[in-house]
């Protein structure tokens, strides 16, 4: 009965701060700092009840890009025309870690016969000669590896996640903006009333009218 007593009394509390229900010591300032508060978790809400459907056109979208290059690459292997040079591991590196490709000429023949030349990418310490994987589009050039399925995936749990850390930093950002000058506001309404009540215990000085609407 203690948990559901405590659990009751904090949703009131956090009604309360949100602006629900009346209080006769509520400011102007106060209702409207509940007001953009109300009105970001809405906003935040609504996004987060959005992501899914934004997660889903984007991996649709990424899904008809994977379909158009697997259509229109294929691999193929190219020749090294050129030693290359083995890479000392970087100190910055963690043991056991290979280091980083390098770039050589080499040569590939496509279908039709036509023999093309280019950089492609090897590992560090790759002879002349050896024979490299690379990918080449219709007319046989060189292009990037086709995106994958896991890919597109991640692109629609970033895109996802993107808009909703965008929206609660914007919400943030204007809640901080907003709440900046009402703070403000009220420590100037404190001095005020700090001024007012110093004034009435002074003898034969009758206290200025209440102000609390800031």
């Amino acid at each position: 009965m203690s948990f559901l007593r405590g659990g009751r009394r904090f949703l009131l509390l956090s009604l309360r701060n949100l602006g629900f229900g009346r209080s006769p010591m509520r400011r102007h300032s106060d209702w409207i700092e509940s007001v953009v508060l109300r009105v970001g978790l809405v906003a935040t809400v609504v996004v987060i009840a959005l992501a899914p459907s934004i997660g889903t056109d984007t991996y649709t979208r990424e899904m008809r890009q994977v379909a158009t290059q697997t259509a229109s690459r294929h691999q193929i292997f190219a020749v090294a025309l050129g030693n290359a040079a083995t890479q000392p591991p970087s100190g910055a590196e963690p043991s056991g870690i290979a280091p980083p490709p390098v770039r050589v000429p080499g040569s590939w023949r496509t279908a039709d016969g036509r023999t093309h030349r280019g950089s492609i990418e090897v590992d560090s310490g790759t002879l002349a000669g050896a024979r490299v994987p690379i990918w080449v589009d219709q007319t046989g050039q060189q292009v990037p590896a086709p995106e994958t399925e896991s890919s597109a995936m991640i692109g629609a749990v970033v895109a996802a996640g993107g808009v909703v850390a965008f929206t609660i930093l914007v919400f943030v950002a204007l809640y901080w903006l907003v709440r900046w000058p009402l703070d403000r506001l009220r420590m100037a309404s404190w001095e005020r009333e700090w001024r007012r009540t110093a004034s009435d215990w002074a003898p034969g000085r009758t206290p200025p009218a209440d102000d609390t609407s800031v």
